[in-house]
């Protein structure tokens, strides 16, 4: 009966999602760009010429691009990923939920900015939900004493590199963590939990090192890539750090509450309540330091991560003051969706505003990438030069990456130094001044490529044909 439920809860939890990023890709054209260029790095692994696989993993986690490879759609892949991960979060909890309980998780479940992520990014919210759930496990190991707990914070820890390499910043406070839990223990003892907690990280993260040095001869390819998710750009902030941090916490004001709870506990906790400290401060931590690195901006949406830290803890502390801490969730609903619209990160604005039918900035659709991969199709390009680090979205809309020759292909340079020999069409994005195109063709940005003319213009995209290319129509 239990999986019966746990299977509708999914489905439910799948339906709404999909409809949501459906309707916002139909209606607004939207689809995160993020997540447009995971797919079209998915698609290369499958149909490239030659297949990249080195693209899971040695820049992108493998168990965020794996699911794009299985079910190709962004949308449908996103939807699914988020409602069984919600599903198996719930599944963890669901002897223990009341009425209260259900009403602050669907208010934390549907809160625009969790909506957000469910369909854009789904690999930040696989993130937090995986990272709180290894906290909590970490937590019930220190309060209960189960190795079974231990064994499972561990591997959630471990999984969570996987999807996300950002997760290494974990080890040092899962380290002060278990020191703190276990110094009163044999030498022996402290020993064995923090191998049983922290060897699923270490050894995926040296496995990872060491397939890194075999296949691109660089150990650290996956954090010092340019396009990894390491490579941040701090000054695409509008708002100050300060301020950052303070809408996080009150996206996630119950995080603060429970927070205190747990203090009013003090006595009761005793010598644990340290140690309990520093891994519920984690997210924060992790927050603030991810900031000063310059490698990781969540914007409001980190909310969401300190939201479900609140509600397990609220949870494992019995939950405690249920008044309170609804009245809190319903407070924090209303400020995520008024800082989202009217302060949030574009994405998130876009996203939202769309969602609530309110007006929206059209810059951020991607109906510009669909419109040059159909003038591709339309002018009859058979080989078509790109740096698809920038023309990611056209390349996926295309459908058919044989077709284009990328900076990952060998004859890619010796093409680019001669193409009209080579490739009948040149796709760059003039925007962005380290397109390869672009560099190689710097006047192609005002209308000129020799040998070549000019057959579609769009405010970052162009495309040129080579003289006597005749029109596909």
């Amino acid at each position: 009966m239990r999986f019966i439920i746990l299977v509708f809860l999914a489905f439910l939890i799948f339906t709404i999602f999909f409809e949501a990023g459906n309707r916002i890709f139909q209606e607004y054209q939207y689809l995160h760009r993020d997540l447009l260029n995971l797919v079209e790095k998915a698609l290369i692994i499958r149909e490239g010429n030659p297949p990249r696989y080195e693209n899971a993993g040695f820049v992108y986690a493998p168990l965020a691009i794996i699911p794009v490879l299985i079910f190709k759609n962004p949308i449908l892949t996103s939807s699914i990923v988020s409602s069984l991960t919600l599903a198996l979060f719930i599944r963890q909890f669901a002897s223990r939920l009341g009425i209260y309980e259900v009403i602050g998780l669907i208010m934390l479940i549907f809160n625009p900015l969790t909506v957000f992520l469910a369909t854009q990014k789904f690999a930040f919210l696989v993130f937090y939900i995986l990272f709180t759930l290894s906290v909590y496990y970490a937590v019930k190991h220190i309060s209960e004493g189960f190795s079974l707990h231990a064994f499972a914070s561990g591997m959630l820890l471990g999984m969570l590199f996987f999807v996300d390499f950002r997760a290494i910043l974990a080890i040092p406070f899962f380290l002060l963590g278990i020191w703190l839990s276990t110094m009163h223990k044999e030498q022996a003892y402290i020993i064995a939990i923090t191998i049983v907690k922290l060897t699923p990280i270490i050894f995926f993260f040296l496995m990872w090192m060491y397939i890194n040095w075999v296949f691109v001869k660089d150990p650290l390819h996956f954090i010092k890539s340019p396009y990894s998710v390491f490579a941040g750009d701090i000054t695409s902030i509008r708002i100050s750090i300060p301020e950052l941090l303070i809408y996080s916490f009150a996206v996630g004001i119950t995080y603060i509450f429970v927070l205190f709870l747990m203090l009013k506990k003090s006595e009761t906790l005793g010598f644990y309540l340290l140690p309990l400290l520093i891994f519920y401060s984690t997210p924060a931590i992790i927050l603030t330091l991810s900031i000063k690195m310059d490698i990781f901006i969540p914007y409001m949406n980190l909310g969401i991560f300190l939201g479900f830290f609140g509600f397990v803890f609220w949870v494992w502390l019995g939950s405690p003051r249920p008044v309170v801490y609804i009245s809190l969730s319903t407070l924090s609903l209303l400020i995520s969706i008024f800082l989202a619209i009217k302060i949030g990160e574009d994405n998130e604005k876009f996203f939202t505003r769309a969602l609530l039918g309110l007006k929206v900035d059209n810059r951020l659709n991607i109906k510009e990438e669909i419109e040059a991969a159909r003038a591709v199709i339309n002018v009859g390009c058979k080989k078509i030069l790109t740096d698809d680090n920038f023309t990611y979205g056209v390349v996926y809309f295309h459908g058919r990456p044989k077709k284009f020759v990328l900076p990952y292909n060998y004859e890619f340079f010796s093409y680019l130094s001669f193409p009209k020999y080579h490739v009948d069409c040149l796709l760059l994005d003039r925007t962005q001044k380290r397109d390869l195109v672009l560099r190689r063709f710097p006047k192609a940005s005002v209308g000129f490529v020799s040998d070549y003319y000019l057959a579609f213009e769009g405010e970052r995209y162009m495309l040129y044909a080579r003289m006597g290319v005749e029109n596909a129509k």
